[in-house]
């Protein structure tokens, strides 16, 4: 009898949880629903001139004009955020032609940033995370990894920083309107 008390306990919660889930990412399409059909393109709304992991210095004037801009802070001995790299690099990969990408990186000169940037198809420009500190500012969290995705204007999407990965693919296509 008490196992089955233990089982219908368990069951009850991850039932809630699922909920809570479900709830969370309605209120993610009901915000980002709100986002205009015309959004304008536009340059990278922070400045920075930054190194790269090539060591190349980096401009916001050389991101393309885009109607949004995905940035990933995050860093190389973060497993969570190293899993999440082949996602992001099939998210540049579908989407690079109208959403700009930008990887803030807290260990630059890692050796082994760019192997991982690369196998995963995360080609981007991946820059020191303290480039612009108004860009890291609003994408602090105080974890990695941290994303947001960016109006042209500047303005955060949803108003905070994602945290899920599931949330990753759901925001962008939400504001596109896919």
């Amino acid at each position: 009898m008490k196992y089955i008390f233990a089982l219908i306990f368990i069951l009850a919660a991850c039932a809630v949880e699922q909920d809570a889930a479900v709830v969370e990412e309605a209120a993610i399409v009901e915000e980002v629903t709100i986002i205009e059909e015309s959004a304008a393109k536009g340059v990278f709304p922070f400045e920075f001139s930054a190194l790269d992991i090539n060591g190349n210095i980096v401009t916001h004037d050389d991101l393309p004009e885009r109607e949004f801009f995905f940035v990933y802070l995050w860093a190389t001995w973060c497993g969570a955020c190293v899993v999440a790299l082949p996602l992001l690099g099939e998210l540049y990969e579908e989407f690079n032609d109208r959403v700009g990408f930008l990887g803030l990186l807290l260990d630059l000169e890692n050796e082994g940033a760019e192997r991982l940037i690369t196998d995963a198809g995360a080609t981007f420009p991946h820059i020191e995370r303290d480039a612009n500190s108004e860009l890291a500012t609003k994408l602090n969290t105080g974890f990695v990894p941290s994303a947001g995705l960016f109006r042209a204007d500047g303005s955060l999407i949803g108003g905070a920083p994602l945290r899920g990965t599931r949330q990753y693919r759901l925001v962008i296509e939400t504001a596109l309107g896919i």
